[in-house]
């Protein structure tokens, strides 16, 4: 090597050192020591110590390690000075990770903005479930004393709450019902006692369930486990008929019905016909003997008499009803209701004699005695 490139070698090699030199041994601005604290200063110390060479030939904006090490400490400086101006003293921050000091700023930065609405917590809603069978469908009736002022209203919501429970299915046709009843003849003989049962064939209780439908014009039906059945397309005021027999007992059997079949149906159809508008349902004509007597002894008891008829319909209180009617019928005095004289033995009957005596008619099912001292319907 030449003795001025050796030269020329040396002054560089000096220039640097100088360089190197000055910079780490130049002691820093007092007021940055307060900011960024010593455990800081040290650091950056030492990296400054042999960094200078390559970040004075890197440019603004450089992305490698060393240049982002030191645009961190920069930003770090800056935000320590931040807020010592913000918070008013001359107390530096202690000296923490760069991120937690940038999530402090944000969190002060929002501290001037109104709170965010919290959301309301609220108690759990409990929705009222429906009545989940028949039979307690029935115990809400059976339990009721509406009166007759709330007995529709009643009769009318434990209608609905049967529809509910979709105990509703339909058959193609009237022939379609025959299995479907004879199905329940048989379950319900299987219910009595050993040596009650008639214990037929199945053939012989579908010539029984045949019989039986074919001499009724049947075209609906309920069963003992609370189901109605008809044919599709059917009158919807026969479900609402037969739902309110289910409301009286299982499978619509009742304390009336056992009393007396004709006088049961016109109590319930009389309760199907007044019901039938609070649902909107359309009233088709039925049971054409049995709803108007039923009817004709409602009006003679009075203002209770569908209260009364409810209590003998829904809670077995067959005896109740007779003795209203038996009142009402002494109370008339000397005349029955069409204006012709009472015989001699009537006109000195008790309130109990007088119900006995229409007890013992109408389970005989005596139009002619029964129509000659009732009023019109």
């Amino acid at each position: 090597m030449s003795e001025y490139a050796k030269k020329s070698n040396d002054q560089v090699n000096h220039k640097v050192s100088k360089t190197s030199s000055t910079q780490s041994t130049t002691p820093l601005p007092h007021n940055l020591q307060n900011i960024i604290g010593n455990q800081a200063l040290l650091q950056m110390m030492r990296q400054n110590a042999g960094e200078v060479i390559q970040r004075d030939a890197h440019e603004r904006g450089c992305s490698c390690p060393s240049c982002a090490r030191i645009q961190r400490q920069r930003d770090e400086s800056k935000l320590q000075r931040s807020l010592i101006q913000r918070e008013g003293g001359g107390t530096p921050a202690p000296s923490i990770p760069f991120s937690e000091l940038l999530a402090l700023w944000k969190s002060r930065e929002k501290k001037d903005k109104p709170p965010a609405p919290i959301q309301g917590v609220h108690a759990p809603v409990v929705v009222p479930s429906g009545p989940a069978s028949a039979a307690e469908v029935r115990g809400k009736v059976s339990s009721a004393s509406p009166g007759s002022g709330g007995a529709v209203a009643l009769l009318a919501e434990r209608v609905l709450e049967l529809r509910g429970l979709n105990l509703s299915s339909a058959v193609p046709t009237q022939s379609d019902l025959i299995p479907v009843l004879a199905e329940d003849m048989e379950r319900k003989d299987q219910a009595k006692p050993e040596d009650e049962r008639q214990n037929l064939s199945k053939q012989e209780w579908i010539a029984a369930a045949k019989s039986q439908i074919e001499s009724n014009n049947t075209t609906a039906l309920t069963t003992s486990d609370d189901r109605y059945t008809s044919i599709t397309g059917g009158e919807g005021f026969d479900e609402l008929h037969e739902f309110i027999h289910i409301c009286s007992g299982q499978g619509g059997e009742s304390p009336l019905m056992q009393f007396q079949l004709q006088m049961n149906e016109g109590a319930i159809n009389v309760f199907s016909e007044l019901v039938a508008p609070v649902l909107g349902t359309n009233i088709v004509t039925r049971y054409t003997n049995e709803t108007p007597l039923v009817r004709k002894l409602i009006k003679l008891i009075g203002a209770e008499g569908i209260g009364k008829l409810f209590d003998a319909a829904f809670k077995g209180d067959v005896d109740g009803f007779f003795l209203a009617v038996g009142t009402a019928y002494v109370a008339l005095g000397t005349n029955k209701p069409d204006g012709k004289a009472k015989s001699f033995s009537e006109k000195n009957w008790t309130p109990e004699q007088a119900a006995a005596e229409f007890k013992k008619q109408t389970k005989n099912w005596s139009l002619g005695w029964l129509n000659q001292r009732l009023p019109l319907p």
